[in-house]
């Protein structure tokens, strides 16, 4: 009977994604993991970045690095043009209201 790392080498081999990485990490007593560089260049996350758990059948999990998402404060003034005034929230609201009445 195959192993289960020489169905995984053979899967990747036929989609072409190379070779796959193994590696083993410890838990300290403060239930804290190091990630080594190797791992952490695969995953593409930086120190201090946050990674989604996904609790998966069998005591399996799935770690995925959570990129940042567009913040509202980024594109904040991403409409605004030479010449035209600001408008404040509540000017948009009373703007709003006095359509829709």
């Amino acid at each position: 009977m195959p192993s289960k790392i020489a169905d995984i080498k053979h899967v990747c081999k036929i989609f072409n994604l190379g070779e796959p990485m193994s590696t083993r990490i410890s838990i300290t007593a403060q239930g804290q993991v190091t990630f080594r560089r190797a791992l952490r260049q695969h995953m593409g996350i930086k120190p201090g970045q946050k990674i989604d758990v996904a609790l998966l059948p069998n005591g399996r999990i799935e770690l995925r690095p959570i990129t940042d998402s567009p913040r509202i404060n980024k594109v904040r003034g991403a409409l605004w043009r030479p010449g035209l005034p600001l408008v404040s929230v509540l000017d948009l609201q009373h703007a709003i209201n006095r359509r829709r009445s």
